[in-house]
């Protein structure tokens, strides 16, 4: 159905699809019927999105939550509790709506991760207790244009059963000019960084700010249209 839409529409133009996350499968189905993909490839949405790769890439440049990367086979509780404190985190490279987020209390939760996802490897990092903000960017030309930061509404478990799932977009954010203005500047330093990579268009980039301190950090990198660009 979707197919005859498509190919209706266009008449005798080859068609131009927009779409929503980079697959590798949408570029097979579109290189096999001659359709026209506008925006980026999978590969490079993997490299700026992947929580690991995007760890590695941009570690040095803008203050993340202390972390590290490590073989999630090789992790000793003990010694992690002594790094990060209780709860830590442990993340996955890709996952979605915060299913590769684990927010690890005791021995036995890390084991059963352990014992599920064995030969994986993991971002540690020091839970943040504040809350999550967002924003909409764009890599237009040499610009990177920069929408207000969101707040992130935690989700109610009646939207998801995932404890870093998310329940909605609330603006404006209320946050300090100072926290504004760090999340502005780190919005910069990763945008031309992603240019550099030959990324243009839609990303969204998440951070978390410190209740006690007031501290910005960068979470994630959405290379991608997000699900708040419409709601913007």
């Amino acid at each position: 159905l979707v197919l005859s839409f498509i190919k209706e529409k266009a008449g005798n133009q080859i068609p131009n699809i927009l779409f929503f996350k980079p697959q590798k499968k949408i570029e097979i189905l579109a290189k096999k019927l001659g359709f026209n993909l506008i925006g980026n490839s999978s590969e490079l949405n993997r490299s700026l999105e992947d929580k690991i790769h995007f760890f590695r890439l941009a570690g040095g440049d803008v203050l993340f939550p202390p972390s590290e990367i490590a073989d999630l086979a090789k992790l000793d509780f003990s010694e992690t509790v002594f790094r990060y404190g209780l709860p830590f985190v442990i993340q996955f490279g890709s996952g979605w709506a915060g299913n590769s987020t684990f927010f690890i209390t005791t021995s036995s939760e890390m084991e059963l991760i352990k014992k599920k996802y064995f030969f994986r490897k993991v971002k540690i990092s020091k839970l943040i207790k504040g809350f999550t903000v967002l924003n909409n960017a764009v890599i237009f030309q040499d610009k990177i244009i920069k929408s207000l930061p969101a707040l992130q509404i935690k989700a109610d478990r009646i939207l998801t059963a995932n404890q870093g799932g998310t329940g909605g977009r609330q603006w404006p954010a209320k946050i300090s000019p100072l926290q504004n203005d760090k999340i502005n500047r780190i919005t910069e330093k990763i945008g031309s960084l992603m240019r550099q990579k030959g990324y243009r268009g839609f990303f969204g980039l998440d951070f978390l700010i410190e209740e006690k301190t007031g501290e910005v950090y960068l979470s994630e990198n959405n290379a991608r249209l997000t699900a708040s660009c419409p709601f913007y």
